[in-house]
């Protein structure tokens, strides 16, 4: 709710109430008045600043001052860069009344709690999942049904892209067997090449269905499950004292890997016990279940892989209870700022 003076108008003694409508960051997505009219309709970046902002009138809401619009942020017109009430965002086309970047004017305040990552960091470069109202501390979205449903829709996209690639894929195989001016040598070498995307593309179809698979059977289980963001660089799976089983992550690729991990749970897989202790199946190791969850992992976002010992984990062959075991990630030591490698899975 925000009290506002007409630019332009003398107010003495009059002013008219206008109702912020936000979304769960805190962004202006709506404004109305006490009629219920909608004076303005604001679409804010994930990391703050306009990318759709229609008129005021004649004169936009965003140009009065102390206007607050991107995420909860507030607009001092003496300043001329968005306040978000710990930092202020780099306003570099004044003129144009709105920032066109997202660079933080200065560090984040808790920034020595998180030396791994860039001081000027905005909730670890995750606004997807996590939400930070004050400046001060990061509040998770917790909405298991919303995350489940996103993810779901978005495997359901990168399926939809992989069948596409063996449409064309077919399309041009019939298209060379058709080339009577072409050499065999040189068919069979076209042809080829398109096996090998359409051999790659169902093995990427293979593996992006097990998230949905494992939705499915989370969904389908008389046991209760609760996604959780996490700043944890590594997470586990656990149940609390209600029995409820928490999936913590820490980004969308992770919410891949730990679903996988919800899926092996609701089949009776992996069983949790409390804390990080965890009980598995007869010939089911914990080896054997992470190999499931990285190659999901890696079918969702090949860029989101760890690092290991024995080499980059980029095929689905090559993720393996061996190269698990490898896997590592780096910390720095806060007294000599020495690297120090991590293995989780060791």
């Amino acid at each position: 709710m925000y009290w506002a003076q007409q630019g332009g108008v003398s107010c003495s003694g009059l002013e008219l109430l206008y109702f912020y409508h936000s979304d769960y960051l805190g962004s202006v997505e709506f404004v109305t008045d006490m009629r219920g009219e909608a004076y303005q309709l604001a679409r804010t970046a994930k990391l703050g600043g306009f990318f759709l902002n229609t008129p005021w009138g004649d004169r936009p809401l965003r140009n009065k001052p102390g206007a607050c619009f991107s995420a909860g942020a507030r607009l001092p017109r003496w300043r001329g860069n968005f306040y978000y009430g710990a930092r202020y965002v780099v306003y570099p086309e004044r003129s144009l009344g709105d920032p066109k970047i997202s660079v933080w004017l200065s560090v984040e305040p808790l920034a020595a709690r998180d030396a791994n990552l860039s001081p000027y960091h905005f909730v670890k470069n995750n606004p997807l999942i996590l939400v930070d109202p004050n400046g001060m501390t990061w509040d998770p979205a917790n909405d298991t049904e919303g995350l489940a449903k996103y993810l779901r829709e978005d495997v359901n996209e990168k399926i939809e892209d992989k069948q596409a690639t063996i449409s064309k894929a077919n399309e041009k195989i019939e298209k060379y067997k058709n080339k009577d001016n072409w050499s065999e040598e040189k068919r069979n070498e076209k042809i080829k090449k398109q096996e090998g995307k359409i051999a790659s593309a169902q093995e990427d179809i293979k593996y992006l269905s097990t998230i949905i698979t494992a939705l499915d059977d989370m969904k389908n289980s008389n046991k209760v499950f609760s996604f959780q963001a996490s700043s944890s660089i590594v997470n586990y799976i656990s149940m609390d004292g209600d029995g409820k089983i928490i999936v913590p992550y820490n980004s969308m690729a992770n919410l891949v890997h730990e679903s996988i991990h919800g899926g092996q749970v609701a089949n009776g897989l992996v069983t949790p016990l409390g804390g990080t202790q965890i009980l598995f199946a007869t010939e089911f190791t914990a080896l054997d279940a992470e190999v499931q969850a990285y190659r999901a992992q890696l079918a969702y976002s090949y860029g989101s892989m760890p690092k290991s010992e024995l080499g980059s984990l980029t095929g689905y062959s090559l993720i393996t209870p061996e190269s698990i075991k490898g896997i590592y990630y780096i910390t720095l030591d806060r007294l000599t700022g020495n690297e120090i490698r991590n293995y989780p899975y060791q």
